[in-house]
């Protein structure tokens, strides 16, 4: 009956932070398909700085290292 008073004068501690692993694994294949400014974002979530001048093969074989 009185849960919406208890609410109000009870400290509600935070819920402890999660981190997510956001980086999703994508296939070569999925990668091929991708354009080079798109391949260069993917790599930097690895921490990986991408040379656009590579040629686009190059590129899917280096980030497809990366997992």
């Amino acid at each position: 009956m009185f849960k919406w008073i208890k609410k109000i004068f009870t400290v509600q501690k935070p819920k402890p932070l999660v981190l997510k692993d956001e980086v999703k694994k994508l296939s070569k294949a999925k990668l091929e398909k991708m354009t080079k400014t798109e391949l260069e974002a993917y790599g930097r979530k690895f921490g990986y700085e991408v040379d656009r001048r590579e040629t686009k093969a190059k590129i899917v074989r280096a980030v497809a290292k990366l997992k």
